[in-house]
């Protein structure tokens, strides 16, 4: 290899599907890496499917999807009835649908689309999910949980609940104890 990169690129793109977990041990935590990650990540050559496992582009051309159906999905999303806060779930559980979604992947494959789209969407990750906020800017859970309320015309809610609204509408689970931290360090 001409340089570590080359070696980087050619680990994550030599195979239609790689699991990097299977790495050398310390090798994602290598700057370098990281950077080539991100990098294919940004033009979509690889797409995580899973946390840490990536599916190719060529894989997807394959089977006639491109980079254009991937940032077709972006722009159908933004121009959607999509509130201000979402999460894929959320999204299918509220009408949205796309022909990439045919190819059966799960939610992280679309997220993982979706968070690549900086111009249009921020994102965190939390309680097992992505949330994304239309635009740029931080997201906050205290944020979201003030829109929540504000949104069901509700100023207060049991907190049980609410983990179970979250749960069910959003496919967020965060634990009770971890709403009340962020509550009580807030004007709520």
């Amino acid at each position: 290899y001409i340089s570590a990169v080359d070696y980087f690129r050619t680990i994550l793109t030599k195979e239609d599907l790689v699991d990097s977990t299977i790495f050398p041990d310390g090798l994602q935590t290598l700057l370098a890496y990281m950077n080539e990650v991100y990098r294919l990540k940004l033009c979509y050559e690889i797409i995580e499917y899973k946390p840490a496992k990536y599916v190719n582009i060529r894989r997807l051309n394959s089977v006639g999807i491109n980079q254009d159906d991937i940032k077709d999905y972006c722009k159908k999303v933004y121009q959607h009835n999509t509130p201000t806060y979402f999460t894929v779930y959320s999204l299918t559980k509220n009408g949205f649908e796309h022909p990439l979604e045919d190819l059966g992947f799960d939610e992280w494959f679309y997220s993982s689309i979706l968070v690549e789209d900086k111009t249009h969407f921020s994102h965190r990750r939390m309680g097992g999910s992505r949330l994304f906020k239309k635009g740029r800017g931080t997201v906050c859970l205290i944020d979201f949980i003030e829109w929540i309320l504000y949104s069901i015309d509700s100023l207060s809610m049991d907190i049980y609940d609410f983990t179970d609204y979250l749960s069910n509408e959003y496919n967020i689970n965060l634990s009770v104890f971890k709403i009340m931290e962020t509550v009580s360090g807030s004007s709520m």
